[in-house]
């Protein structure tokens, strides 16, 4: 159990950055010794939460002069154990939330890395703009944090990732030294270190503001739902539906076991026997969506779709995109342990990667569910089981292990937290970051 720092480097760490921006209590410690990953659990010597950039840099300095490593944090939101630390300092953002300048013109906005996505984006209303990554975690996850797992959600098929819509960045390495990478550079001394730093999970440093391009929004979205008698059918229609004309800006794939959880949680009235649910969002103008909306219903049908449902009142939308947002906490009802793991795959291999994955955790008898991003690739296998029997968890883990291998054969990536117990430690050296180790760069 780590033991909290000296009471001398804690006063000296409160005159850096106040008497409310150091926390070491037991219960603040194992607060931030926690995460959303599911089997993660730290103790760090304490907590620091700056307000500036000029304070991040001074207690960056005291921690490296004591030998004290140090781990950056947003919301805690990430699944990969990435923003714990056992034994070292953790560096909150929590206060670093003020938008420092909206530039309309320009359609950028200067941010501090602690804010909110849904915050930023309610605060920029006025303007007509907005910051489009929209990862399902955007009601409480940062910038700080996006920039960190090069965040990305269902409507970056559209608009991009967070590196897509990264215009600059001010950043604390953790050295102690100050850089500037894209838009406020002066030169581009460090610019090599901007692909390291955007999915770098915090290793070379903590983010302290950012420049994000904003865009203007649609003047309208429509979304229509799709159920299908096989996955083969809803892929199929979901590749179609991406090299039609239609102005697609997110495609989402759901499983018969995600479907049942819904049905069973939320009465949706789903369709019976289906083994899989295609939601389709597209934008455009009214008359464009009229056309779209048609397109869509019309390439389905052909493809194979048993029931198709289009908005019909106001609310239609919003109920939909509603199934898709509750899909994970609908597994977790029924389930005492829901795995989620991160596959890349291409396209065109979606449905033989779903398909053999499937097949792997059927061989060992454990449940699992799909959610997927159609538009790139993603994949969600959601592995359904009891953690706290020991049977039960090695299987999952052979299932995880077994999924790895079929991933290196076809191309594909995984990404998931370290196995359970497997606590992050303290970093041998003072100033660097002591990071989870995954199989392939981050996304939300």
């Amino acid at each position: 159990m780590a033991t909290a720092v000296l009471p001398d480097v804690t006063e000296r760490l409160r005159s850096l950055v106040g008497i409310d921006g150091v926390l070491c209590d037991p219960s603040d410690r194992f607060v931030y010794g926690r995460d959303a990953s599911l089997f993660q659990r730290a103790e760090p010597r304490c907590v620091v939460s700056p307000k500036s950039t000029a304070e991040v840099q001074e207690a960056v300095k005291l921690c490296i002069a004591e030998k004290l490593p140090m781990v950056a944090r947003g919301a805690g939101t990430g699944r990969f154990g990435s923003a714990l630390s056992d034994g070292g300092v953790v560096f909150s953002t929590a206060r670093m939330r003020e938008i420092i300048e909206v530039n309309e013109a320009e359609c950028f906005a200067l941010v501090q890395s602690g804010m909110a996505l849904d915050q930023l984006n309610w605060h920029l209303k006025s303007s007509g703009l907005v910051f489009a990554p929209d990862p399902l975690s955007s009601a409480s996850c940062t910038v700080g944090g996006c920039i960190a797992a090069n965040a990305s959600g269902p409507r970056s098929l559209k608009y991009g990732d967070t590196r897509a819509n990264l215009l600059g960045l001010e950043m604390v390495t953790w050295d102690g030294r100050l850089v500037r990478l894209g838009k406020p550079a002066e030169d581009d001394a460090d610019a090599a270190l901007m692909p390291q730093i955007v999915g770098g999970e915090g290793r070379l440093g903590i983010v302290t503001r950012a420049w994000l391009k904003l865009v203007r929004p649609p003047a309208a979205r429509e979304m229509q739902v799709a159920f299908f008698g096989s996955l083969r059918e809803a892929v199929e229609t979901g590749r179609a539906v991406l090299q039609s004309p239609v102005s697609v800006c997110a495609v989402e794939l759901l499983d018969r076991t995600v479907i049942e959880s819904l049905e069973s949680m939320f009465h949706c009235r789903f369709p019976k026997l289906v083994q899989a649910m295609l939601l389709v969002e597209f934008e455009g103008t009214a008359e464009k969506l009229a056309e779209d909306s048609e397109l869509l219903r019309c390439l389905s049908k052909q493809l194979g779709a048993r029931e198709i449902r289009q908005p019909k009142q106001a609310g239609d939308n919003r109920t939909f995109w509603a199934w898709r947002l509750r899909a994970l906490p609908a597994l977790c009802r029924f389930a005492n342990t829901c795995w989620l793991l991160n596959v890349r795959v291409p396209v065109d291999c979606l449905l033989a990667v779903a398909t053999q994955i499937a097949a792997i955790a059927e061989a060992h008898s454990v449940p699992l569910a799909h959610i997927v991003h159609v538009g790139d690739g993603l994949l969600h296998p959601v592995l359904m089981f009891n953690a706290a029997v020991p049977d039960q968890m090695q299987r999952a883990r052979t299932i995880v292990d077994e999924i790895d291998s079929l991933c290196t054969a076809v191309g594909a990536s995984l990404r998931t937290e370290r196995w359970p117990g497997e606590v992050k430690p303290a970093a041998d050296r003072p100033g660097t970051i002591a990071v989870e180790s995954t199989s392939e760069g981050p996304s939300n």
